[in-house]
């Protein structure tokens, strides 16, 4: 169907061309109430023009059922887009300093390549959210914040001293940690390491993973099962059986000494 085409509601007085521009045209109601009282009752005239618009979208909706679909797709490749562009420009200088905190701290960052999530895959996490969590992608877009995203590996034995020391100069380079999740202290979850987002100066928010090196290799191991397990083609029985392997895998990595004092934590974003 042409999208441009006007749609014509036939009334018992006169026939209303619905334009694109939500606006009827000379000669219809609405535009000779316009002409006569614009200037008299403006607020009535829009609050009249809110209601054709209400109407507008309400019929176009039922004469061509693809457009909030269509209109939806088109706001998720354009939020991908944007925050992928957004993420190019924040990370060198976010890159910068958190390679220089680990040089510093002795850990390394494992697959630094990747640290920028590709556009596409932004696009793609992006439209699966909105249709598992029926939300607009506007709103989904907001709980995303890893676009830009680390990974520091270090030895169990003092690890919860390389975090703390991690942290703080990250603190003293005017950097917020926003949030904190352990699931190190928890040998029943499939995912074992501590989650943090960070802001930088400026506001904008990123992921750092910190693992031990027990668990990077889980987390390594189990990353291809994870994948399988979400997607909606794999049956219940083989998720059930992906979530089992995934734990005794996950179960192996031992506990930090001290890790139980790394507090978690979740500010607003």
């Amino acid at each position: 169907m042409n999208h441009e085409a006007s749609i014509e509601i036939q009334t018992n007085e006169t026939a209303w061309p619905l334009n694109n521009d939500a606006d009827l045209t000379c000669g219809s109601f609405f535009s000779l109430l316009r002409e006569e009282y614009a200037d008299k009752w403006p607020s009535l005239m829009n609050e009249l023009k809110e209601m054709y618009e209400s109407l507008f979208a309400l019929v176009k909706s039922y004469v061509d059922p693809l457009t909030a679909a269509d209109q939806e797709a088109a706001r998720v490749e354009e939020l991908a887009h944007r925050y992928y562009t957004l993420a190019v420009e924040k990370e060198p200088r976010i890159t910068k300093d958190i390679v220089e905190i680990s040089e510093m701290t002795g850990s390394r960052l494992a697959h630094l390549a990747r640290r920028i999530k590709e556009e596409d895959s932004l696009k793609r996490k992006l439209d699966k959210t909105v249709k598992e969590e029926n939300i607009t992608p506007d709103e989904a877009i907001e709980d995303f914040s890893d676009c830009v995203r680390y990974t520091d590996v270090s030895p169990t034995e003092g690890f919860t001293e390389h975090f703390r020391t991690f942290r703080e100069e990250l603190l003293s380079r005017n950097y917020v940690i926003v949030r904190v999740k352990n699931t190190l202290m928890d040998p029943a979850k499939p995912y074992r390491g501590i989650n943090t987002y960070v802001q930088d100066p400026g506001g904008y928010w990123f992921e750092i993973q910190f693992h031990t090196d027990e668990s990077y290799e889980a987390l390594r191991a189990n990353h291809k099962l994870y994948r399988e397990q979400r997607e909606v083609t794999t049956p219940q029985e083989r998720k059930e059986e992906i979530a089992q392997i995934m734990m005794n895998a996950s179960s192996k990595v031992p506990v930090p000494e001290g890790c139980d004092t790394i507090r978690q934590y979740q500010l607003e974003k």
